[in-house]
C-alpha cells in the first residue's frame, strides 16, 4: 500500500507516532488497528484568511502555530519560534539547504528532526525545515505575528524535501489507523463553533460530518493524478456563473479543481478569468473597481451573480456550492473619494492564476462551505455540504481609519499560501519556465 501512495518504506522500524490520550493495549491496537480512536484538533481562524493548529515543537516543546495547508506538502517553522540548539532531541539532517517560493516571499533553511506535537498527536523524529530566511511574509510569521510556520498536508510527491516523510506519510506508515483519513471543517469567525481538523480511521472522521454542521450526504471524488502521481487534493468539478443583470446562468464546463485550505480565495485559470467575471459583474460597474496591494477591490455595494462549483460523485450524489455577495466580496477598509464622499472597499475573493495552471484553486472561501473529508490511501475527496451562518472577521480586523503594517503584509501575503515551486509541475509549465514567473504571471496578485 506504501508503494501505491509513494510512500517511503520503513521496514522494522519503531512506531515514530503518538497519540498522547487513552488508547487500545498493543495487543488490541495489532488486532484492529481500524477501530483506534480519531484524533480532532481545533483549528484557530485569523480573520477568515488562515487557519492554524497549535502545536509544539522540541524538548522541552515550544508552543507554535502551524498554518494547515492542504495545498502543499512541506512542513517548516521559523527560527524565530524554533532553534535547534535549543532542543535536546533535534537531529542535524545533512544535505543542501531547502527553498521554498510563495507568490510573494520565500522560505529558506536546512532540514532537522525533531518532536513535533499538534496537540496530543505526536511525531517523535518529524524531519521538519528550520526556516532560517523567511522574505516577503516576516511581518506576519514569528512569535508576535500570526503563525509560526506551516504544516503541508497534500500528498508527498508534492514536497520539495523529497528525502524523508512527510507528516502525512509519517501518519500513513506509522499511525495507528489502518484506513488514515483526515477531515477539515473550516467556520468562519463569526461562528460560535469551532474550525477542526479530525484524523483517524475513515469510517471515524467521516461520522465527524455531523459536528460540522453538515446538512446532507456527501458526494465522493476521485483524486486526479500528475504525471501519474498523486500530488494535489485535486478532482473535477462543473463551474456556473450566474449575472448580476438577471441574465440566465452561464456553465463554464468541467475543470480539474484543487482543494487548498492554505489559499484564502479562489483562483481561476486566466483563459477562464474574463469570461467568469463577465457573467458575474456588468462591464460597465466593473470601470469602478481597482487594485489594493495588489489585488482587485471594487466598492461594497457592487452588483454581483453566484458562482456555482458542481460536483456529480462516484456514490451518484451531487453536490452544489453556491458563493453569492458575501463571499465574493470581502470588506477591507473605506476609501475617502475626492468629492469627499466615504466608500466601503471590498476585495473581490476572485483571482486569475497563471496561465500555466489549468486548475481551479478553491481556498477557504469555498471549503468553508464542506466538511472535507480526505482518503489519504483511498485516493478519494469526499464533500459534505456544511450549513452555517456567513460573516466576514476580515472587516473586524481592518479599523475604518486605514490598514496597519500588520495588515497590510497579511493581505498580501496570506491570501494564497500554496509553494509556487510546488505548482510548477512538469506536465502543467513550459521546461523554460522559472520560479520567478509564477510570480510574474499572477501569483504576486493572489
Amino acid at each position: 500500500a506504501g508503494a501505491a501512495l509513494g510512500l517511503a518504506t520503513k521496514a522494522g522500524a519503531a512506531s515514530g507516532v503518538e497519540l498522547l490520550v487513552a488508547a487500545p493495549s498493543e495487543e488490541d491496537l495489532l488486532r484492529a488497528r481500524v477501530d483506534f480512536p480519531s484524533a480532532r484538533r481545533t483549528l484557530q481562524n485569523e480573520h477568515d484568511m488562515i487557519y492554524t493548529a497549535r502545536a509544539e515543537v522540541g524538548t522541552p516543546p515550544k508552543p507554535i502555530k502551524l498554518v494547515v495547508d492542504t495545498g502543499s506538502s512541506d512542513l517548516w517553522v521559523g527560527q524565530a519560534s524554533y532553534k535547534a540548539k535549543g532542543s535536546s532531541t533535534s537531529q542535524h539532517v545533512s544535505g543542501p539547504s531547502q527553498l521554498l517560493r510563495y507568490g510573494r516571499g520565500q522560505v529558506r533553511g536546512h532540514e532537522v528532526k525533531d518532536r513535533v506535537c499538534i496537540e496530543a498527536l505526536c511525531v517523535r523524529d518529524q524531519t521538519f525545515i528550520a526556516a532560517s530566511q523567511v522574505d516577503g511574509i516576516g511581518a506576519v510569521v514569528g512569535p508576535q505575528g500570526l503563525f509560526d510556520g506551516l504544516v503541508g498536508l497534500a500528498y508527498p510527491a508534492l514536497a520539495a524535501a523529497r528525502g524523508a516523510p512527510t507528516l502525512l506519510e509519517e501518519m500513513a506508515l506509522e499511525g495507528p489507523w489502518k484506513e488514515l483519513a483526515f477531515g477539515l471543517c473550516l467556520r468562519h469567525a463569526a461562528s460560535a463553533e469551532d474550525s477542526f481538523v479530525s484524523f483517524g480511521n475513515l469510517g471515524h472522521v467521516s461520522e465527524e460530518a455531523s459536528g460540522c454542521s453538515a446538512n446532507g450526504p456527501g458526494v465522493l471524488l476521485p483524486v486526479l493524478t500528475v504525471n501519474f502521481q498523486a500530488k494535489f487534493w485535486l478532482a473535477l468539478g462543473f463551474l456556473s456563473a450566474s449575472s448580476a443583470a438577471g441574465a440566465p446562468p452561464g456553465l463554464l464546463g468541467q475543470v480539474p479543481m484543487v482543494f487548498d485550505s492554505g489559499t484564502s480565495l479562489i483562483a481561476v485559470p486566466a483563459a477562464l478569468f474574463g469570461e467568469l467575471v463577465g457573467h458575474l459583474f456588468t462591464w460597465g460597474t466593473l470601470q469602478r473597481c481597482g487594485t489594493l496591494l495588489g489585488q482587485p477591490a471594487c466598492p461594497c455595494d457592487l452588483p454581483v451573480g453566484e458562482l456555482k462549483f458542481i460536483f456529480t460523485g462516484e456514490n451518484g450524489v451531487e453536490l452544489v456550492v453556491t458563493l453569492g455577495r458575501e463571499d465574493l466580496l470581502q470588506p477591507v477598509g473605506t476609501a475617502q473619494l475626492p468629492t469627499g464622499e466615504t466608500l466601503q472597499v471590498c476585495r473581490l475573493a476572485l483571482q486569475p492564476s497563471p496561465p500555466s495552471l489549468p486548475f481551479v484553486i478553491l481556498g477557504d472561501v469555498f471549503l468553508r462551505h464542506v466538511y472535507a473529508v480526505h482518503d489519504v490511501r483511498g485516493f478519494k475527496v469526499t464533500l459534505y455540504p456544511q450549513s452555517q451562518p456567513r460573516g466576514s472577521g476580515l472587516a473586524d480586523m481592518i479599523a475604518n481609519a486605514g490598514l496597519s503594517a500588520q495588515v497590510a503584509a497579511f493581505l498580501a501575503v496570506a491570501a494564497n499560501l500554496a509553494l509556487c515551486a510546488n505548482l510548477a509541475v512538469a506536465a502543467i509549465r513550459p521546461a523554460s519556465s522559472t520560479a520567478t514567473t509564477c510570480s510574474d504571471e499572477g501569483y504576486a496578485r493572489l
